[in-house]
């Protein structure tokens, strides 16, 4: 009996000391140099800990007491004793695996509130400078921005429901955000305060978006029909002003591409795709061209739309502004006032018709039909796509699919046919010279001085972009035409004053890499054309460069911009895709 009741006795005390031990070690831990105030789930624990040990050895103590003057009882006392070993147990894993989330969720920490808000002000600055160093000014026929101070009327269902960021982990709360509304406001421009309500009488929540299954976003258009426009609201619109700003925003975010096809979204129509405007957004900007001596359009878009209709001349001016994030609708009342200068640059091709660039064809998600899962029906992740455009996307296609091999001449009419505006193009509110003042080939890299000049009337600043056009053998490599290298803006030059700025390329970066002969990068020999660009198809000034000898980088001789020698990984999952070739 002795030994039976030291074994039992030996068990529970092992019970209380493994649940003893990570409970005080968690409030200790809790109760570091940074001191916590309110409900402290950890102190809780330890306290509930403290008593349940108590409770344990004064039942040990009465059990010992019991069990030698009544041994009728010793039964229950035990199997109470062993209810209690699996409380305890319990507890001690709730507090390792819960008790630092508790605490999380149910502490607050003593924390400097006024640093708190510094470093709040301080992101929505920089939000602010980001936006501000970001926006794009596509079009500003006869100088219609900036606009002057006072009363514009803004049109567009995107100008209530902006696109401030993307979904998924590119989201956020939007409660404390500068609306377009109190952007314009702070820079002096005062919305129609009828159209705002319009819209906002108007407004859909957008659709939930499961952010785990990552299904890219909420493709639907709410763009109210004209015939809700009453004839009213339309006399007092133009009463109110002459100016119209007319906002189009398009979503998007992680896990799936944009739709093809809107024929099962609100306001969408079969075959035309999520980057065009819907009908309801086309009759609405008809409906303001009519009536508005000045009609601007902001895009809130971080995908290229198609922008024919900028070329209409009673479109004045647009502004592409992605996605404002926070704060950065003050940004955009700032360019719209002129109280800063748009200096973004596209980092897109803008092509008249999507569906012109091979990569087109490749959008969305196709589904295994040849083989089984193990987990059953559950297979909406299990797809694949063939990338069978290459290299060739964006400007590496537009750049090169009208350039004649031979020759390498580029088909001008047929480029300005398909491409509307390139990337890195942009505009300012004044004029820019830029020029080659230095220029330094050696073996490893070159370097370029160029001198801005600011020839306009209003400061502002400018981008200086460098590009180079490697030599191409049809058949051979695939290369683009021309690849951007190196780029940087200058300060904010007055008029009349200029900057030096400096741009560099190292050698081993216009390596291209051939993933059928040498399996590495190559940097071939012969004439590489190194030109000053104000964009990917309009060229300043040009160099050239010579290599004369073709350079393989293989394990042997690793580029030094490369942590691992890059090869060929998966040449057996090539399969018979045929991709985009510039040899036809």
């Amino acid at each position: 009996m002795k030994k039976r009741c030291t074994s039992k006795f030996a068990l529970l005390l092992l019970g209380i000391g493994i649940f003893g031990f990570p409970v005080q070690t968690f409030a200790a831990r809790k109760g570091g140099e940074e001191p916590s105030y309110g409900i402290n789930i950890g102190q809780i624990l330890f306290w509930i800990a403290a008593v349940v040990v108590v409770l344990a050895i004064a039942l040990v103590i009465f059990s010992i007491y019991r069990m030698v003057k009544l041994k009728r009882t010793r039964k229950i006392w035990w199997s109470i004793f062993a209810l209690l070993l699996v409380v305890v147990v319990a507890l001690n894993l709730a507090v390792n695996s819960f008790g630092q989330i508790a605490n999380a969720y149910m502490s607050r920490y003593q924390i400097d509130e006024t640093k708190v808000n510094e470093a709040r002000e301080k992101g929505k600055k920089l939000t602010e400078q980001m936006e501000e160093e970001g926006i794009v000014m596509l079009e500003n026929k006869k100088e219609a921005l900036p606009l002057e101070k006072g009363h514009v009327n803004v049109f567009g269902y995107g100008s209530s429901a902006p696109v401030y960021g993307g979904s998924g982990s590119g989201g956020g709360k939007e409660l404390d955000n500068v609306t377009l509304e109190q952007g314009l406001k702070h820079a002096g421009l005062k919305a129609n305060p009828d159209l705002v309500k319009f819209y906002k009488d108007r407004y859909v929540p957008r659709e939930k978006v499961n952010i785990h299954k990552l299904v890219g976003g909420d493709f639907n258009s709410h763009e109210p029909k004209t015939s809700d426009y009453s004839q009213s609201l339309m006399n007092n619109a133009k009463k109110y002003s002459d100016t119209a700003l007319v906002v189009f925003a398009r979503n998007s975010g992680e896990g799936a591409d944009i739709t093809t096809d809107m024929k099962n979204y609100t306001d969408g129509s079969k075959g035309k795709h999520y980057l065009e405007l819907t009908n309801n957004e086309e009759a609405m900007l008809n409906m303001v061209k009519q009536n508005f001596q000045k009609v601007v359009v902001v895009l809130n878009s971080s995908y290229p739309m198609e922008l024919g209709f900028l070329k209409d001349d009673k479109v004045s001016a647009a502004l592409w502004i992605g996605n404002p994030g926070s704060a950065g609708f003050d940004a955009v009342g700032k360019v719209l006032a002129g109280e800063a200068n748009p200096s973004g640059r596209l980092v897109d091709t803008y092509a008249y018709d999507a569906t012109s660039a091979p990569s087109y064809y490749n959008i969305g998600e196709f589904p295994y039909k040849n083989s089984t899962f193990k987990d059953g029906d559950n297979t909406w992740h299990y797809k694949y796509i063939d990338y069978a455009e290459g290299i060739y996307v964006g400007y590496r296609y537009y750049e090169t699919r009208y350039v004649n091999n031979q020759t390498g001449k580029m088909d001008e009419q047929a480029y300005r046919k398909a491409v509307q505006y390139p990337f890195g193009y942009g505009l300012s509110y004044t004029k820019f010279k830029q020029e080659i003042s230095e220029y330094m080939a050696g073996k490893k890299t070159i370097e370029m001085r160029v001198k801005v000049t600011n020839e306009g009337t209003k400061a502002g600043k400018d981008v200086v972009q460098a590009y180079y056009t490697p030599p191409y053998t049809t058949g051979g490599i695939e290369k683009s035409h021309v690849v951007l290298a190196d780029f940087t803006k200058t300060k904010n030059l007055k008029p009349g004053e200029s900057e030096q700025v400096k741009l560099k390329i190292n050698v081993e970066d216009m390596s291209s890499y051939d993933d059928t002969g040498a399996k590495a990068y190559v940097l071939e020999k012969g004439n590489y054309g190194i030109k000053l660009m104000n964009n990917a198809h309009d060229v300043i000034e040009q160099k050239n460069y010579q290599v004369p000898e073709t350079i393989v980088y293989d394990k042997n001789n690793k580029r030094k911009s490369d942590q691992k020698v890059a090869q060929n990984e998966f040449d057996d999952a090539r399969g018979d895709v045929k991709y985009v070739s510039r040899a036809g």
